[in-house]
C-alpha cells in the first residue's frame, strides 16, 4: 500500500469530530405521525453538524418506551405527555426535554380519531355501552381521550370492555370484529378510510384541542450528566421542526423515509402541530383531565418537569 501525501495525512489529522465519530443519542420512538418531530430532526435538523447520530428504536406504546428509560436501554424517549406525567406520579425522576406534537385548535385534518365499522349500528358513546374499545395502551392519553368521549355521553369507562393493541393491528381487529371501536392514530387513520368501512365518532382535536399530546423525555440524571449531548439533540430537534412547520411537504418526506409510510398516504394524513418549545400553561389541561378520570391522583410540579436543573434547557 502507497503512503498518504502529506497533504492528505494534514488533512486527515484535521477532520472536524463530527466527521471522525458522531456520538449515538438513542431515542425510543413509536412510527406514527405524532413522532414526525424525531424524524423532522433526523431529515432537516443536521444531527451530524451537530456531531450526533440519532438511532432510533420502535416500541409499541410509549409506556414501554418509558420502562425503556428506566432500564437504561434509551437515553431520550418520545411518549404521549400523559404517560410522562403518569411516571412523574409513580417517582421516576424525568424531564420533558423538548415537545413532540400538539392537537390542533382549528379545522385542519385529525390525526386520530375514534371510529367504529359503518355496519356496527354505533352513532355516539350510548351506542358503545357494553362494546368492546380499541386502544394503544390502558390508562393512556388514547384511553383518556375516548373515557372522555364516553363520559360527554353519559357513558362510564366500566360499561365498556377496553383491549389493548398497537395501532398497525387496530385496522384488522375492527375488520375482524375482535373490537367494536378503536382510537386510531394516522397513517392507519387514513388507511382505513379509504376503504370506506368506517364511521368516524369524535376526533381527538374535539376532546383536547390546543393540548399538548406528545413529548420526548429523559431520566434526569441522564440530562444533567450528558448536558452537551442532549444540547444537541435539542437543538437538531428545533431545527427540524422549523423547517417542517414551515414547509409541511417536508414533514410528509420525512414520515415516508422513516417511519414507512407510503408517499399515496402521506400525501393525505392529517398532520400534527409542531412547536419548538413547551410551557407548564400547555400541559394543565391535560393533567387536569386526568385527574377528573383518576388517570393522576395529584396535581405535579410541572415547573420541575420542564427543567433539567442544569444547562440543558
Amino acid at each position: 500500500m502507497g503512503r498518504l501525501s502529506p497533504l492528505l495525512l494534514l488533512g486527515l489529522l484535521f477532520l472536524p469530530d463530527v466527521a471522525r465519530a458522531a456520538s449515538p443519542v438513542r431515542v425510543g420512538a413509536i412510527p406514527i405521525v405524532g413522532n414526525v418531530a424525531l424524524y423532522c430532526s433526523m431529515e432537516f435538523g443536521g444531527p451530524a453538524a451537530e456531531g450526533i447520530d440519532i438511532r432510533p428504536t420502535n416500541f409499541m406504546s410509549g409506556t414501554r418506551i418509558v420502562e425503556a428509560m428506566a432500564a437504561g436501554s434509551v437515553d431520550i424517549g418520545f411518549s404521549a405527555t400523559l404517560s410522562i406525567l403518569q411516571a412523574a406520579q409513580q417517582g421516576l425522576d424525568l424531564v420533558i426535554v423538548a415537545p413532540g406534537s400538539f392537537k390542533a385548535a382549528d379545522e385542519r385534518p385529525p390525526t386520530s380519531s375514534i371510529v367504529t365499522r359503518r355496519d356496527a349500528g354505533i352513532a355516539g358513546p350510548a351506542e358503545l355501552k357494553g362494546k368492546v374499545i380499541g386502544v394503544n395502551s390502558l390508562r393512556s392519553i388514547d384511553y383518556l381521550i375516548t373515557a372522555e368521549y364516553l363520559a360527554r355521553g353519559g357513558v362510564s369507562a366500566r360499561d365498556v370492555t377496553w383491549q389493548e393493541m398497537s395501532f398497525p393491528h387496530m385496522p384488522a381487529a375492527l375488520d375482524q370484529r375482535r373490537v367494536d371501536a378503536a382510537l386510531i392514530a394516522e397513517p392507519y387513520l387514513t388507511m382505513l378510510k379509504d376503504g370506506e368501512s368506517i364511521r368516524i365518532l369524535s376526533t381527538a382535536s374535539d376532546i383536547i384541542p390546543g393540548t399538548s399530546t406528545s413529548a420526548y423525555t429523559a431520566l434526569r440524571s441522564w440530562a444533567r450528566t450528558r448536558s452537551p449531548l442532549l444540547e444537541a439533540f435539542v437543538r437538531t430537534l428545533r431545527r427540524g421542526i422549523e423547517v417542517c412547520e414551515r414547509e409541511p411537504q417536508r414533514m410528509r418526506e420525512a414520515l415516508v423515509k422513516h417511519a414507512g409510510v407510503r408517499a399515496d398516504i402521506a400525501s393525505r394524513i392529517g398532520l400534527p402541530v409542531l412547536r419548538p418549545t413547551l410551557r407548564s400553561a400547555d400541559l394543565v389541561p391535560l393533567m387536569d383531565l386526568a385527574r377528573r378520570h383518576r388517570l393522576l391522583d395529584r396535581a405535579l410540579d410541572l415547573d420541575r418537569l420542564l427543567s433539567t436543573g442544569g444547562p440543558a434547557r
